[in-house]
């Protein structure tokens, strides 16, 4: 299927690996804990496989934020820590 598979930190910001089970139009952005979008990582058609997008969150104060993944009909929700 169409998952996250992690969020890891990397200098200045998160990296998310992503998994597509089928070509598909894929959506992932990053939301704070409001809900309020922050960034869209990506908005694009890909094919099936594994991709890593990268959020730059060193403008964001520390704190819990969440990863949104759309590709069809799939969607999977991934909270994640901000820590500076």
């Amino acid at each position: 299927g169409t998952v996250i598979l992690s969020v890891d930190r990397v200098p200045g910001g998160t990296s998310v690996l992503y998994s597509v089970g089928e070509p598909a139009r894929v959506e992932i952005a990053a939301f704070d804990v409001s809900g309020r979008k922050l960034s869209t990582l990506v908005s694009q058609d890909q094919t099936a496989g594994q991709f890593r997008a990268v959020w730059k969150s060193s403008g964001q104060p520390s704190g819990i934020y969440f990863y949104k993944l759309v590709a069809g009909d799939h969607e999977d929700i991934r909270k994640f820590v901000v820590r500076h």
